[in-house]
């Protein structure tokens, strides 16, 4: 596009326009790429505070607002497991690609599940992060959008796999990497609401 604009071939507004766009979506695949690298190589243990999940949600709610509004998505929390100890920056991010994620595929609505959960529940749900520590809790991110095909549920955590609408492939891998560092199990299974994430 630059050589465009220099041969005017296109409008300088749109060449920048499209610079500008396609730019942007490089600075965030380097820095998903830089990210997981990070997650990989890093032999150190997180960083554990006392959190309250359910705020944590409300706080990942009030960043994404913005793109969920431009498609009139609802987004909300259901359930509360209290404070608890947990790596909050790593399952904040967790929170955050759950999310936006969701938010690109769904119709109307997306719904957070936080819930304290007994050793042998397993609910079906669309994409869940279960602690498997002593006090166990899930978070479960649903979405009322069309849903994956089996074939596509066994790609979705893996690096640069991108549905349609996808951004960078890397952000569900990166909650995989950090699911499998806290020794947590992430899966992709069918909504309540119809989606997926």
């Amino acid at each position: 596009y630059a050589l465009a604009i220099k041969d005017n071939v296109v409008t300088v507004d749109h060449g920048l326009e499209v610079i500008t766009k396609e730019s942007q979506r490089l600075i965030q695949m380097v820095e998903r790429l830089l990210q997981l690298s990070r997650l990989e190589t890093t032999a150190n243990s997180w960083l554990e505070s006392l959190v309250d999940l359910s705020q944590m949600a409300e706080q990942a709610i009030e960043l994404l607002l913005p793109s969920a509004l431009e498609r009139n998505i609802r987004l909300s929390v259901r359930g509360d497991v209290g404070e608890i100890y947990l790596p909050a920056e790593e399952v904040f991010q967790v929170f955050l690609n759950l999310m936006q994620n969701a938010i690109r595929y769904a119709n109307s609505e997306v719904v957070i599940h936080i819930q304290a959960l007994a050793s042998d529940n397993h609910l079906d749900t669309d994409a869940s992060l279960i602690n498997p520590a002593a006090r166990a809790w899930t978070i479960h991110v649903d979405d009322d959008g069309e849903g994956l095909t089996e074939e596509q549920r066994k790609f979705v955590f893996q690096r640069f796999y991108k549905g349609r609408n996808g951004g960078t492939g890397l952000g569900l891998a990166i909650c995989q990497q950090i699911a499998d560092h806290m020794g947590a199990q992430l899966e992709c299974t069918s909504s309540p609401l119809g989606g997926e994430v």
